[in-house]
């Protein structure tokens, strides 16, 4: 158990050093996700609230968290957005698309879902923390790292969305895929135990108005990754990185209507 969390961890974040591992234990690394998820943010929000004490800029602290998570993480989930919206935006489809996903460098469209995204992300957690969604004093800054921690541990569980409702893409030609050792012998029972867990802990703290607009915001933004892992024939890592961070942002819309209604 100890070397599939450890598999777990140094895949996700720069916080373990990797090591060679069997596939068994990569197999079994993914269903820690949300878990590794949760600590990451856990972190990034604990350091973050540490600087919010001193300085009290709302938006400084929205964008320390966002690039304390791209790095811990190394820009992993980003990467995958990138070349996914590169992949869309050039219309090309079936071998082309793949090509482009392939392609190391980022190009317009990527660049503009990547800015788009920290700006989104940067106004959501200033709003949140100037809006109080925590129901408490302003100062029980405990409340934002629990927000942030489950928000973690939520967009790492749309890590293994896809894998529960697509197919794995299998190239025709041989070659090395990690995608393909890691989700050979997936179950998808654990993505559905992850929800439920989630869910249940989400409804206790922020009740049914954050739960119902988390749930149905997310299925609108996964739903079109779904259709187009359809079309082209399956996902692969960039898919599950790009619905990561689409989930991520479900969290803070959820989290804005919860605060607005």
């Amino acid at each position: 158990m100890f070397s599939t969390i450890h598999a777990s961890f140094s895949f996700l974040s720069i916080l373990v050093k990797g090591k060679i591992y069997t596939d068994k234990q990569m197999q079994k690394s993914i269903y820690y996700y949300p878990l590794i998820g949760g600590i990451i943010a856990f972190l990034a929000s604990s350091i973050t609230m540490l600087v919010f004490y001193f300085f009290f800029q709302k938006e400084l602290c929205a964008i320390i968290f966002l690039f304390l998570e791209c790095i811990l993480s190394r820009g992993l989930h980003h990467d995958g957005l990138c070349d996914i919206v590169d992949a869309y935006g050039s219309g090309k489809t079936k071998e082309k698309f793949r090509e482009i996903l392939k392609d190391s460098r980022i190009g317009s469209f990527g660049v503009i879902a990547l800015i788009f995204y920290f700006l989104f992300g940067t106004f959501s957690i200033a709003h949140l923390i100037n809006m109080n969604i925590f129901s408490v004093e302003y100062y029980d800054l405990y409340q934002f790292v629990l927000f942030m921690t489950l928000g973690g541990m939520w967009n790492r569980l749309g890590l293994i969305c896809l894998p529960t409702f697509s197919q794995l893409y299998l190239s025709p030609t041989p070659a090395f895929s990690l995608a393909k050792i890691m989700f050979s012998n997936y179950k998808k029972v654990f993505f559905y135990l992850w929800l439920c867990l989630l869910s249940g802990i989400i409804y206790y703290c922020y009740g049914h108005i954050m739960l119902l607009s988390l749930i149905v915001i997310t299925i609108l933004f996964t739903f079109p990754l779904v259709l187009l892992a359809k079309r082209e024939d399956g996902y692969n890592g960039d898919f599950l990185g790009a619905t990561c961070l689409l989930w991520e942002i479900s969290y803070y819309l959820a989290g804005i209507i919860t605060i607005t209604r």
